[in-house]
């Protein structure tokens, strides 16, 4: 280009600028994990899975029903897979030894959760406080008269910590000043006292949980500098294969068993009951994963003949996650704080064009707050509340055709588990539709999503678009309050996902008011591709 001052000078070069053209819109694919339903009340994680398994029994009459619908309708072919004196036989359930199984499958790599949220007892007890709406004033003057006038906080369990046998960490659990309330209570109620079995239950859990970190570290080494060409020294660890989970199993019944119902202040004795329980809730929430128990049941769908028993157990669970899930959906309609009502206000001043919306969760409140806005249908990758599935012909069904089929169906949701086929070519056809989409974006935004091993087919997608597409990956990571080590994140990310091309991801930390560093989290992607 000519020197201005050798063309006329700032007329001449003012004649020479073309207008700028308007700015292109980015083009984003977005995806939303059960994270991301959190602000609209849906539960997740351990809660989901504790409240699931306390409802698996609840759909047994509705099932005996359909068994009878389709021993008189369904056709002969049909007839010869399922077991001989179909009417006869025994409709199984998850009962006590399967919540034992999935307690002490979970407690096995959760064992450092447990410990650090019965450290955090006092937190937990507040928050209880504050979910039932019991002013500490109210406790305190409870405490008084169950205690014969003590003061709440005056008497601590301080002194008392965790054998250095078993652990050489710090315990909290008998500084609280909640726990050392109950432990006050239940010295002065006896031994067979509801407050001293709570009590008891809650120290075997804790016990039980420091246990095995302790056996899983001697197994793991059980000698220092044991040379490794000597086959003498191999499988000692063996030794310590011993299961400190039973410790926990009267804490994790008390869990199951609890059922509220009045105010929880009515009296002394059931404030401090339901407190105890509430808090073991809240450490249970944290590690309780019922993965192993459903891959172990889920092929059984496809031989009811030989395995009916687990055929009924995972039948009856699906069931009962489908009217979990659709008892929160219903209890979330017209919420307008989340991430769904932020992409439609989004949506509505034309920030971004959006592409494709895909999902691990089953509610349609996603499509629900964006449906004027964006025609396409929010792809549901895990299964829908709207779909079954057919395991004779493995096939999907629309639910709301399920009654008229003579064939035992189940939910199409597959939550918590590995085992999730490809069942029928319209649900393959909604991942290549998805990842078709995110190869047609700017960027894969990602929501309240894990990226946890059982959801491989979803990663290998991302990793896919990210290495061999070249897209880049803006993930929104929850984070609580404090230090956010974004580097650190990323690649972390790269190796849950395998990606070689870990420059190609971005990691926004976002706060639970979906901020991310005080601006609201569009705006942050938007900001992050400028």
């Amino acid at each position: 280009m000519a020197n201005p001052k050798r063309s006329g000078g700032r007329k001449a070069a003012a004649s020479m600028v073309t207008p700028a053209s308007p700015r292109r819109r980015a083009r984003l694919t977005l995806f939303f994990g059960a994270g991301a339903e959190a602000s609209d009340g849906l539960p997740t994680g351990g809660r989901f899975a504790l409240e699931v398994i306390r409802r698996a029994k609840d759909p047994i009459d509705a099932f005996k029903a359909d068994r009878v619908r389709i021993n008189g309708g369904c056709t002969m072919a049909y007839r010869k897979w399922l077991p001989v004196d179909l009417m006869k036989q025994r409709v199984a359930h998850f009962g006590k030894s399967e919540r034992s199984r999935i307690f002490e499958d979970s407690l096995r790599g959760g064992y450092a959760r447990v410990v650090a949220s019965l450290d955090a007892y006092d937190a937990s007890a507040t928050a209880f406080m504050g979910k039932h709406g019991v002013a500490r004033s109210r406790v305190e003057a409870l405490f008084r008269e169950a205690s014969a006038g003590a003061t709440l906080g005056a008497e601590r369990y301080a002194h008392v910590a965790v054998s250095d046998s078993i652990t050489r960490d710090p315990s909290s659990l008998f500084a609280s000043e909640f726990f050392s309330a109950i432990l006050t209570l239940a010295k002065a109620r006896g031994p067979h006292d509801e407050m001293t079995r709570l009590a008891r239950a809650t120290m075997q859990f804790y016990l039980g949980a420091h246990g095995q970190g302790a056996m899983h570290a001697m197994s793991d080494n059980p000698l220092k500098n044991a040379p490794d060409d000597n086959p003498a020294f191999a499988e000692l660890g063996r030794l310590f294969d011993v299961n400190p989970v039973d410790a926990g199993v009267a804490a994790f019944e008390a869990v199951m068993d609890h059922q509220e119902g009045g105010p929880v202040d009515a009296t002394a004795p059931r404030l401090f009951q339901i407190l105890a329980v509430s808090v073991l809730e809240a450490a249970v929430e944290q590690f309780l994963d019922y993965r192993a128990m459903l891959d172990e049941l889920l092929p059984s769908l496809y031989r009811p003949r030989d395995s009916w028993a687990k055929f009924t157990k995972v039948s009856l669970f699906l069931r009962a996650t489908r009217d979990y899930v659709v008892q929160q959906q219903n209890a979330a309609r017209g919420v307008t704080d989340g991430y769904y009502h932020d992409l439609a206000v989004a949506l509505a001043a034309r920030r971004f064009e959006l592409v494709r919306v895909g999902s691990s969760n089953y509610t349609d409140l996603c499509h629900s707050a964006i449906r004027e806005l964006h025609q396409e249908p929010v792809l549901a990758l895990n299964g829908s509340l709207d779909l079954s599935l057919d395991p004779y012909k493995n096939e999907i069904v629309p639910a709301s055709r399920s009654a008229q089929v003579a064939r035992f169906l189940v939910p199409f949701l597959f939550t918590q588990s590995g085992v999730k086929p490809l069942t029928s070519v319209d649900v393959s056809r909604k991942y290549v539709a998805y990842y078709d989409a995110v190869k047609d974006s700017d960027a894969a935004v990602v929501a309240g999503f894990g990226f946890h091993g059982d959801d491989g087919h979803i990663n290998a997608l991302f990793r896919q678009a990210v290495d061999d597409d070249g897209k880049r990956l803006i993930v929104l990571q929850y984070a609580s309050d404090g230090a956010f080590d974004v580097a650190a994140a990323r690649e972390a990310l790269g190796e849950s996902l395998r990606v070689e091309n870990t420059e190609r991801i971005t990691v926004l930390p976002v706060d639970q008011r979906r901020l991310v560093n005080g601006e609201l989290w569009t705006d942050a992607v938007l900001n992050a591709l400028s």
